[in-house]
């Protein structure tokens, strides 16, 4: 059963003060790279891996792009692979005046080839499949070029397409189980295609064929007849599937449609 959006902001508000708790220090001290990050919670090269490809740690990367903080921690979790309880590899981006009267001198920085930055799509996509949202975007704006195959309606001209049959895609939001008079289930689901909020109707004969179908991670295309009853707009669907498999019978169907083309 989904979250409903008051929970799932809730949670979120909590692992966002969790993480902010743990990163800033429990000793009340920022943390100033990776390896003090490392060295002072014990996070491991996984748990790194993940903070890195979210952003978590571009303020201690000290002008390193997240591809160098990944190859540094694979290169610390290698050399520390046959120590335990060694330190993992010098820290290479702390300088001097960063390090702490009590800490041991700067070991020589490991030179390696510079990498560069992920692009803004890669960053949003690594966000996206690790949080499942993303901090700078809508989730859909990772997949704007492939909906752009589709004639979709976006929920803003909805109102204009009462009556007729439209094509949608989006994020499933909410989703209410619920039963008719005759105890059949239907469902309701609310949908965002990062222009706002379509919400529609699965009745009973759409439900029990494709209801399973919201089981699956988004986004969603779905088709379906615009309604409006006392100024609400919805959408009455009768086809519904994930995008990936939609774009998949596509391509399929685009390469027997080839093949065929070039056999005559």
């Amino acid at each position: 059963e989904k979250q409903d959006g008051k929970d799932r902001t809730a949670t979120t508000r909590r692992q966002e003060k969790d993480g902010k708790e743990r990163l800033g220090g429990r000793d009340g001290n920022d943390y100033r790279s990776l390896s003090d990050l490392r060295a002072r919670t014990g996070l491991s090269a996984d748990d790194l891996r993940t903070l890195i490809k979210v952003g978590a740690l571009d303020s201690i990367a000290n002008g390193c792009t997240r591809p160098m903080l990944l190859w540094e921690v694979d290169r610390e979790a290698g050399q520390a692979g046959g120590r335990e309880g060694g330190r993992a590899g010098c820290d290479l981006w702390a300088s001097d005046r960063e390090m702490a009267p009590s800490d041991p001198p700067p070991q020589p920085p490991y030179r390696h080839t510079a990498l560069k930055e992920y692009s803004v799509e890669r960053r949003r996509a690594e966000q996206y499949a690790a949080l499942s949202f993303t901090t700078d975007a809508h989730p859909m704006e990772l997949y704007r070029d492939r909906v752009r195959r589709f004639r979709l309606c976006p929920c803003t001209d909805l109102h204009r397409h009462v009556g007729r049959s439209v094509l949608c895609a989006g994020m499933l939001t909410t989703a209410k189980p619920v039963h008719t008079i005759k105890d059949e289930p239907m469902q309701f689901a609310t949908f965002d295609d990062g222009f706002g909020l379509i919400e529609t109707v699965l009745f009973p004969d759409v439900y029990r064929t494709r209801g399973h179908v919201l089981f699956d991670q988004g986004p969603f295309i779905f088709r379906g007849k615009v309604e409006e009853e006392f100024g609400a707009v919805t959408v009455t669907i009768t086809q519904l599937d994930r995008l990936e498999r939609m774009l998949a019978k596509m391509g399929s169907r685009e390469r027997d449609t080839g093949t065929k083309e070039r056999g005559r």
